[in-house]
């Protein structure tokens, strides 16, 4: 939805855009900022309530998304859901995966010295290496 100040249902993503529109409605309706904050606070309680069961759903398609470069915020914006919730339902997610085979594991963590011959000496053979499928986008917020 777009306020009528022309900003869209984003303004949960930029705290500088939330405050601007509190203050403005506050000054609009003559209200305390601390009452519309408190009240905007109890109506994203009942969007949450109403969506989680829907976002939760859908964590597969999430998930795909951020292996496939989708920034956690990026895919909060886009369902609407607050971006910590949606780091900790991917994030766990992403943690639950099965590993790779543990022998490939080895293998891809032995190395070769100068004259070709495998040095095991530096494996560490009780760590899982993530498979090469997973791969975790970070981005500056």
């Amino acid at each position: 939805t777009i306020s009528r100040s022309g900003h869209d249902n984003m303004m949960l993503f930029s705290p500088k855009q939330y405050h601007e529109e509190i203050d403005a409605a506050s000054a609009k309706f003559d209200l305390p900022v601390e009452a519309l904050h408190s009240l905007f606070r109890n109506a994203h309680v009942a969007h949450l309530k109403r969506t989680s069961h829907q976002i939760k759903s859908q964590t597969s398609r999430h998930v795909q998304n951020y292996l496939n470069g989708m920034s956690i915020l990026n895919i909060s914006k886009k369902c609407n859901y607050p971006p910590s919730m949606m780091a900790r339902l991917i994030i766990e997610n992403i943690a639950m995966m099965p590993g790779g085979d543990e022998n490939d594991a080895n293998k891809k963590c032995q190395s070769t010295d100068a004259e070709g011959e495998t040095n095991a000496s530096t494996m560490n053979t009780n760590a899982k290496p993530i498979p090469p499928s997973r791969k975790f986008v970070t981005e500056a917020v």
